[in-house]
């Protein structure tokens, strides 16, 4: 946050076919984003820090049905 501009955090995921990608996308967005608050309150940052979380999902990968 050097320019005081706030966390900006990219995630960009695979997912295996069969899952849901606006669904893992908030999922994941969510997830990411509290736990950074949670460590930002644990690490006494200003409450008024501003977290920007964008997630990607870059492709579907065919399950291995090999297995």
């Amino acid at each position: 946050m050097p320019d005081g501009s706030g966390w900006h955090i990219e995630v960009r995921c695979v997912l295996t076919e069969g899952h849901r990608v606006v669904e893992t996308a908030r999922d994941v967005h969510d997830q990411v984003r509290a736990a950074v608050l949670s460590y930002l309150a644990a690490h006494d940052a200003p409450v008024a820090v501003t977290v920007t979380v964008t997630v990607t999902v870059t492709r579907i990968a065919a399950r291995d049905h090999t297995v």
